[in-house]
């Protein structure tokens, strides 16, 4: 099975046999994942398309020391590993997964048919292949097809373009293995404009242009031969003018007979959608390879990833981001990202997104997959809460659905009720961890928040790991506290802590009072007091909280007035019949900080400035 697929896989996880995947393939649970339509083999309502590299989970009997699968039920494999322990009930995976509709397959000799349309049974032209002196040497024959089936219609499917000839057009997956004029194959995605295809007599076509994007409408898959068969022989189709392997070459790239027949180092060539394919040849981009003769796409259901990068909207001013803009290109730097093509962990971020959405369902979450920024920015807008996610932060090597989780809890932890805010009105960096982490995350699995969190704090730390020391120090507690800080707070989550000091956490005497003048409050008179910290609001406005005295007699506060903007401060609105003649000084009492923090007992009394 391609290694498309494999790629989409988290570690430890591992692809079924092929055959069984081949039945698998028939059954109600692909359809629902793949195709969107239910057991009678109806549409689904609103229901989108995993697309060709989604893993399903199904169950197999593995050896561990043999590594062979076997397709039987639990029982069965139980028998076996009565005698034998090495047997093992264990999860494996079959992917979603080919020819765009609309593709011509030849059928005949001088007659084709549209790819979505033939189906079992029906006659197509086939060929096995030989390489004499270099060069492919092909022996056409019709044969009748075993296999026919695809992936319906959907938004987000990854393809590659190819252009060659001289009006030569194929949209196909990216793991679609293509015949090169030297008898090898290559995957679509690695395919640049150093290579030629092959016609259906063997001669070379030039290409001419090799583009990554987006079509949005479905993938179909052919074969000729019995998955079951013992012997596995390559056939080959001729599609749109250049000849591809059929949907059983594309399954059994894992077997050594065809492997080698990819060129040398194909694992290792750079994917098209990344900043290596760049460097692959001169003039290239991440996305796409054009030669002179390149022309205007034809196909209207395709559209090219340059030109969607082109015009989007960029994240509101004041957003929270979960990395600073610093962080951030650090992590974009020394990363190592799956290529735009490769949508792993779009279908995770898809289920994650309806999850959190039944608990937390004024919050809107987003994902802008051409995004290459990788960041998560929590913001409110046209009165609607909103955590936006980078497609780039998701394509992250060691990013999985765990971390994933935490760090969109971390954006719902933003909207958490809490006195502890930032300027835009959302929960603190530090703070927004510690909610995200337990509360938040306690909520969306409870029952299974361990099997989350743990390996989750894993991923996050590893993306953490990637910023340069000097990216990692803090400089304002509540928006930007330092790395090790942030993931101290989420320890202290996962250990039910307090929230540490360094995030906003309470610390014992640790809130002061710095000052006290004489001024006027909307024409009233009045001390301005001010402190070191920012004031939870209702322990603030207690006027009883003030003891303020002139020559031993105590002066009434009438009223405490506060100012949003400035949280650290307080007015003391005196009646003008109490205006005092001499020196006063203030002491305040059970006054806490925003974040919990109690009064120094030995900073709670100043004597008031200037006269009233």
């Amino acid at each position: 099975m391609s290694d498309q697929c494999k790629s989409s896989l988290e570690p430890g996880q591992s692809l079924c046999s092929v055959t069984h995947c081949e039945s698998y393939r028939q059954s109600s649970a692909m359809a629902r994942w793949c195709k969107c339509k239910d057991w009678q083999g109806n549409p689904m309502p609103d229901c989108t398309p995993m697309g060709g590299n989604f893993p399903v989970e199904t169950y197999n009997c593995f050896n561990k020391t043999t590594k062979e699968r076997r397709a039987i039920t639990q029982d069965a494999c139980q028998i076996l590993r009565d005698d034998n322990h090495d047997w093992s009930w264990q999860a494996c995976y079959c992917c979603c997964s080919c020819f765009a509709w609309g593709t011509r397959v030849t059928v005949a000799e001088g007659e084709y048919r549209t790819v979505q349309f033939i189906g079992v049974g029906d006659p197509v032209l086939t060929s096995t292949l030989e390489v004499v002196g270099g060069k492919p040497r092909l022996k056409w024959e019709s044969r009748a097809v075993t296999f026919s089936d695809g992936m319906v219609a959907a938004p987000h499917q990854p393809a590659v373009l190819l252009q060659y000839g001289d009006q030569g057009e194929l949209a196909v997956t990216l793991d679609q293995p293509m015949l090169l004029a030297n008898g090898s194959l290559k995957s679509a995605d690695r395919l640049t404009l150093d290579d030629e295809l092959v016609d259906r007599d063997g001669k070379p076509v030039k290409l001419h242009a090799v583009v990554l994007g987006k079509f949005t409408l479905g993938f179909h898959a052919l074969a000729t031969q019995d998955f079951s068969q013992a012997e596995f022989v390559e056939r080959y189709l001729e599609t749109n003018g250049v000849i591809a392997g059929d949907h059983l070459v594309m399954a059994m790239q894992d077997d050594d007979k065809l492997a080698s027949r990819f060129v040398k180092g194909h694992d290792a060539l750079p994917r098209i959608g990344s900043s290596a394919y760049a460097k692959t040849r001169k003039g290239s981009s991440d996305y796409s390879q054009l030669s002179s003769k390149a022309r205007e796409i034809a196909n209207d259901a395709f559209l090219s990833l340059e030109e969607l990068l082109t015009g989007r909207s960029a994240v509101p001013y004041g957003a929270s981001p979960y990395m600073t803009q610093k962080q951030a290109a650090d992590v974009a730097v020394n990363g190592t990202f799956r290529g735009l093509g490769q949508s792993y962990l779009r279908a995770e971020f898809n289920y994650l997104e309806k999850l959190f959405e039944a608990f937390y369902p004024k919050i809107n979450f987003y994902l802008d997959w051409e995004d290459l920024h990788p960041n998560q920015y929590a913001f409110k807008a046209y009165g609607q809460d909103t955590v936006y996610l980078s497609g780039q932060l998701l394509r992250l090597e060691g990013m999985h659905k765990q971390g994933l989780a935490l760090i969109m809890a971390q954006g719902v932890g933003r909207f958490v009720k809490a006195s502890y805010t930032n300027d835009e009105g959302l929960t603190c960096t530090g703070l927004a961890d510690y909610f995200g982490t337990n509360e938040v995350l306690q909520t969306v699995f409870y029952g299974t928040w361990g099997a989350w969190v743990n390996p989750g704090l894993e991923q996050v730390k590893a993306l953490f790991s990637l910023i340069n020391p000097v990216n990692l120090i803090g400089h304002e507690k509540c928006s930007t506290p330092s790395i090790p800080c942030r993931v101290e707070s989420m320890q202290a989550a996962l250990l039910g802590m307090p929230l540490p000091a360094c995030a906003g956490g309470p610390v014992p005497n640790s809130l002061t009072l710095d000052s006290a003048q004489w001024t006027t409050y909307e024409g009233a008179l009045a001390v301005l007091v001010s402190f070191n910290q920012r004031l939870n609001i209702l322990s603030a406005k207690i006027p009883a909280n003030y003891e303020l005295k002139a020559d031993e007699q105590p002066i009434p506060v009438a009223l405490v007035q506060m100012d949003n903007n400035l949280p650290w401060q307080a007015w003391l609105v005196i009646d003008e019949r109490f205006k005092p003649s001499g020196q006063a000084t203030l002491t305040v009492r059970d006054i806490r900080s925003d974040n919990g923090s109690t009064l120094d007992p030995d900073a709670s009394s100043v004597v008031v400035e200037g006269t009233p």
